[in-house]
């Protein structure tokens, strides 16, 4: 809305180029990374702490209720994360906290992960960097993980 340039035509795209920002209309979820205060800054401290891995002991994505409700799913459920990068598995964490945006009249999804899971420590579970990505800053190249488009899919059994 304020510039007709969608992208910085200087920013560092990577060895795979733009082809894994991931197009609106096949992953139509804004997501975000964020920390929970539960977990002490990163994953590497976090995973290997009994009391912090005790706290939040899986990997989990809040999604608000109208798109919960819309997708069928339940809060514990496992789901389905999918960006153009790759996908995962976590637990629903279905919240009032996350929010639809209305963006050039559309209606828009929001979901939050954190980034503190991996595949060694207490306790594990899917990486959320495996869904951004590799979008480097114009100036410096330092990775913009922290938003980026996806899906959301119930897992079926």
């Amino acid at each position: 809305m304020l510039n007709k340039r969608q992208n910085n035509p200087a920013a560092f795209l990577g060895k795979e180029g733009s082809k894994l920002k991931g197009d609106a209309s096949k992953y139509p979820i804004i997501c975000s990374t964020w920390r929970v205060c539960e977990h002490f800054h990163t994953g590497a401290y976090s995973r290997n702490m009994p009391w912090l891995a005790e706290l939040v002991p899986a990997s989990f994505v809040e999604i608000g209720e109208e798109l919960a409700a819309e997708k069928g799913i339940k809060n514990g459920e496992m789901v389905e994360v999918v960006s153009a990068r790759g996908k995962v598995k976590v637990i629903a964490m279905v919240t009032p906290r996350a929010h639809v945006f209305n963006v050039h009249g559309k209606d828009v999804h929001q979901i939050g992960m954190t980034w503190h899971f991996g595949y060694q420590g207490l306790v594990t579970g899917d990486i959320a960097n495996n869904l951004t990505p590799h979008v480097g800053d114009a100036n410096t190249s330092i990775p913009e993980y922290k938003a980026f488009l996806v899906d959301v899919r119930k897992v079926t059994i």
